[in-house]
């Protein structure tokens, strides 16, 4: 019982790392401990919906505080996301904006990698219409496709069927 109100802690509490752990005791001599904590984890894990690339399942460890942490933490993404709905109103304002910053961080990497664009060419990058790629432009090109990627949301259907369980 103690092992397990001591993984308990270290899981629940304060989600801790072996090195976490080395601090906290004041010892390297922690396997055993860390060998507990990491049972404790597995035997409440649940499966996400999410696979690796080589096929096996995420894993979250969903005991009953942190499934409270993680409704918590839910309920509040989701009043940062309705806030964020709100923002749709000044749509218009905010796209020019994101293209500013887009800019902005295109013209930082230029100076970074050394890289000789002309401005008319990273805002035609940035409006998604750059088709020119020559050697030099090929790389700053490549950061602004990544960065004018939608962005996927962070919904809570990602814990929904692990924390039923």
């Amino acid at each position: 019982m103690a092992n397990l109100t001591f993984a308990a802690r270290y899981t629940d509490d304060k989600y801790a790392t072996k090195k976490d752990l080395v601090t906290d005791l004041g010892t390297s001599l922690v396997d055993s401990f860390f060998r507990d904590i990491i049972s404790y984890r597995q035997t409440n894990a649940a499966k996400l919906p999410l696979k690796t690339i080589s096929g096996a399942y995420f894993q979250i460890t969903a005991t009953p505080v942190l499934n409270k942490k993680y409704i918590e933490f839910g309920k509040k993404l989701n009043v940062l996301l309705e806030q964020f709905d709100e923002l749709r109103k000044y749509e218009t304002e905010f796209a020019q904006f994101r293209r500013h910053c887009l800019f902005l961080a295109l013209s930082a990497a230029t100076k970074i990698e050394g890289k000789r664009i002309s401005e008319p060419s990273l805002k035609a990058m940035v409006s998604g219409f750059y088709s020119q790629n020559e050697n030099d432009d090929k790389l700053i090109s490549g950061y602004a496709s990544l960065l004018l990627q939608p962005k996927r949301s962070f919904g809570e259907e990602l814990f929904a069927s692990s924390l039923l369980k």
